[in-house]
């Protein structure tokens, strides 16, 4: 079975706010709140492949001082796939506040974390935001 390793982003600017990300209207989970980041490619170390996603997501470079914050792991085997999931959510900086949006996404918006809980739709980001505020992670 085939591990899938992808990687998010709770990425803050000096203003102490969090980037978020409105996926594409195609796709898997067509127009939600996410954060920046994808999977991993074979090869990449976990702070490449973080850095990696970013830019391609946002065009920001320089993503500084990632923290692993939150990790879930679940099975997907049913007649669609089979694979296991394994999801890293991470706390980073940056000093830069302009996105270049890729074609993967259609908004952004920077907020601080307590303005996200009710934004974001998926489960786990929705948990890990609650973690992270409850647990003074930011």
């Amino acid at each position: 079975m085939e591990n899938r390793v992808v990687q998010k982003a709770f990425l803050h600017n000096a203003q102490g706010k969090y980037l978020f990300l409105k996926r594409s209207a195609y796709g898997a989970r067509p127009s939600e709140w996410d954060l920046p980041g994808g999977r991993m490619d074979p090869g990449e170390t976990l702070d490449e492949a973080l850095s990696r996603e970013i830019e391609e997501e946002t065009g920001i470079t320089g993503v500084k001082n990632p923290k692993l914050v939150y990790a879930q792991s679940h099975v997907r085997n049913d007649e669609e796939a089979q694979y296991n999931y394994v999801l890293l959510l991470f706390i980073s900086e940056t000093g830069k506040t302009d996105v270049t949006l890729s074609g993967e996404h259609q908004e952004y918006t920077w907020l601080y974390l307590k303005d996200a809980v009710d934004l974001v739709q998926h489960p786990l980001h929705k948990e890990s935001i609650q973690r992270i505020i409850d647990n003074d992670l930011e």
